[in-house]
């Protein structure tokens, strides 16, 4: 569960963890045990979720994200105008 959090903090900074079936002196004792292992800081806990934060890593952030295909048309009458604009442009 640690390296999939782990890996959820990497990627977006903030998550939500829900924690079923755990008592509530439970989740406080594994909130904690998770924050002192991935160096993290609980946002909030809610019931049974909790809130992580961990900035991300600088590495992470220097690289440029995935450049997006544009989509493709999907009538002649948008494959015509997607043509004439590159004419134009």
């Amino acid at each position: 569960m640690l390296t999939e959090i782990d890996r959820c903090l990497k990627a977006h900074e903030l998550i939500k963890v829900r924690l079923y079936d755990i008592e509530r002196e439970e989740r406080d004792a594994l909130c904690k045990e998770i924050c002192a292992t991935l160096e993290c800081v609980e946002v909030q806990q809610i019931g049974k979720l909790l809130v992580l934060w961990r900035e991300k890593p600088a590495d992470a952030k220097e690289s440029a994200p995935a450049r997006r295909r544009a989509p493709q048309p999907k009538t002649k009458k948008q494959a015509a105008a997607a043509l004439e604009r590159k004419r134009r442009a």
